[in-house]
């Protein structure tokens, strides 16, 4: 047998065996860096667009950051389990944009910014470096020793142990994650 003919025998088998081993996804970015500024909120108007999502073959929807942000896109967020500050929308349209997506076999992908911060008050020195988790309990609340300490115009210069900081704020981001998806349909 010729390599040509391996070749091609490979490619058809492969070809018509490999479907059986995936399952097609397809993304699509449910918004843009202009989106928060759409009147009547960006949950409702991507909402009047789930059927024709649906029937386009997307699998997946990826949202914008919901919580509440310093900047309108959400990429700037303060208050993390601060849903109904978003400028997408309330969190009520949010739900009701993730039922909608779920009813159509949809799912949702949460964009949850996680890596960095606004301050919502300044400390006794004026420094802007207490943080406030959106909750009336004290989640993700967090002063100047969440900061790292050679950031030396906001953090309070406390040595604090790294296993002691990896366990606490992983923990307080991860509860903020599982009550995010609680609060949410899941899709």
């Amino acid at each position: 047998m010729s390599f040509l003919t391996s070749f091609c025998s490979f490619i058809f088998l492969s070809l018509s065996v490999l479907p059986s081993f995936t399952s097609p996804t397809l993304l699509f970015q449910g918004f843009n860096w202009e989106s928060s500024n759409n009147p009547g909120g960006w949950y409702n108007s991507l909402k009047d667009s789930v059927s024709d999502i649906a029937a386009a073959g997307i699998t997946h929807v990826w949202l914008p950051p919901a919580s509440q942000s310093v900047a309108p896109q959400g990429y700037m967020p303060g208050r993390l389990y601060d849903l109904n500050a978003s400028k997408y929308g309330s969190q009520d349209e949010l739900k009701s944009l993730i039922g909608a997506l779920s009813e159509k076999g949809v799912k949702s992908v949460a964009d949850i910014v996680i890596n960095h911060r606004t301050a919502e008050k300044q400390d006794g020195r004026g420094i802007w470096c207490i943080f406030e988790g959106g909750t009336p309990d004290d989640r993700l609340d967090w002063g100047p020793s969440f900061i790292c300490r050679d950031d030396a115009p906001y953090a309070d210069g406390m040595e604090i142990p790294i296993p002691a900081w990896t366990s606490g704020v992983p923990r307080t981001l991860t509860t903020s994650i599982r009550g995010y998806r609680r609060s949410c349909p899941t899709g």
